[in-house]
């Protein structure tokens, strides 16, 4: 059974942004990300501090669509944000706050106003490298997911960056302007510990799956 997270301890670094993100495009501080990991996605957002984003995408469109149902009352209520993933459906596009797009969908097609989305939507965009972020604040994303910070089962693939290169993704004349047009958020294998140094970095959310789970 899934445990409930609470805002207090490490993620004070993070929840009192959640609590402050009461604008219709503005970031929340933490995001759920859902996967084939979480035998129960719905109780663990539930779960999350008041105004927590989660992020539905799950491995086929049929237990997408179930999922982003029975989020919708807790989104509704204004427990929770819901991104969804592409395709929208007529229910994600009436219910959602924004869409998550994968960096490789952004490549190909480069135009935000081409998705043509509801006006207020968050728009946020995965990034593994320095080109994907650059990518991304061109597109005119409103976050950056930056990823993997340490390795985790989600990115079995892909190098871990650790702070150090985590940082410099963002760094240089070319991608410092995300700091002022792109909230960055940091995914992958983050700790409870890591939370205060992610701060003092500039990262302005933090995204997970286990490190929302307790035992």
């Amino acid at each position: 059974m899934e445990g409930t997270l609470t805002d207090r301890g490490p993620f004070d670094n993070f929840s009192g942004r959640v609590q402050r993100a009461r604008g219709a495009q503005a970031v929340p501080g933490l995001f759920l990300m859902t996967d084939s990991r979480l035998p129960d996605p719905l109780a663990v957002a539930r779960g999350l501090p008041r105004g927590s984003a989660v992020v539905v995408r799950t491995p086929t469109a049929g237990q997408n669509r179930a999922l982003f149902a029975a989020l919708v009352p807790l989104a509704r209520s204004g427990a929770l944000r819901l991104l969804a993933t592409l395709p929208l459906t007529p229910i994600s596009r009436r219910t959602a706050h924004g869409v998550h797009l994968d960096e490789a969908w952004v490549k190909r097609h480069p135009h935000r106003r081409r998705l043509c989305l509801p006006k207020n939507f968050i728009v946020t965009v995965s990034a593994h490298d320095r080109a994907a972020v650059i990518r991304a604040i061109r597109f005119g994303a409103d976050a950056i997911f930056a990823s993997p910070l340490h390795a985790s089962a989600s990115h079995p693939n892909k190098k871990s960056l650790g702070f150090w290169r985590f940082h410099a993704l963002f760094g240089g004349h070319k991608a410092q302007r995300s700091v002022e047009t792109a909230k960055i958020i940091a995914l992958g294998g983050v700790t409870a510990e890591d939370m205060a140094r992610l701060r003092r970095q500039g990262v302005w959310a933090i995204a997970g799956i286990d490190l929302f789970r307790r035992p």
